[in-house]
């Protein structure tokens, strides 16, 4: 909440982040953070392809899964990443929840894609 009135996009999640009841995990029983080494120029694709390896394989045992991008500015902070034992070094890329549905994925609804422009 420190954020929110530096950050514009932040002030229409004002309410639902104020409120005492919301959880931001939904409840999820696990939280995977994966974390990558900034010195490594593909530290974000390389922890992107575990994360999308993880969600897959999640979906494959009939586990939800949702990438959490909230999460990433608390768990760079250096003193969670201490209490981590995380390297400074390392970046948080993919906060993953996991956790058995209470049901099944509802169905979203589909915008029609705006096409920028056609490469011939």
């Amino acid at each position: 909440m420190e954020n929110i009135d530096t950050t514009p996009w932040l002030e229409r999640l004002r309410d639902t982040l104020s409120d005492s009841q919301f959880d931001l995990f939904y409840g999820a029983p696990v939280l995977v953070l994966i974390y990558g080494n900034k010195n490594i120029a593909t530290y974000v694709n390389d922890c992107s392809m575990v994360a999308l390896n993880l969600m897959l394989t999640a979906r494959d045992k009939d586990i939800g899964s949702c990438w959490m991008g909230f999460a990433a500015g608390t768990a760079n902070k250096p003193e969670i990443k201490k209490e981590l034992e995380v390297p400074e070094e390392y970046e948080l890329v993919a906060p993953v929840i996991l956790g058995y549905q209470d049901g099944p994925p509802g169905v979203g609804e589909r915008e029609e894609p705006e096409i920028v422009k056609w490469l011939k």
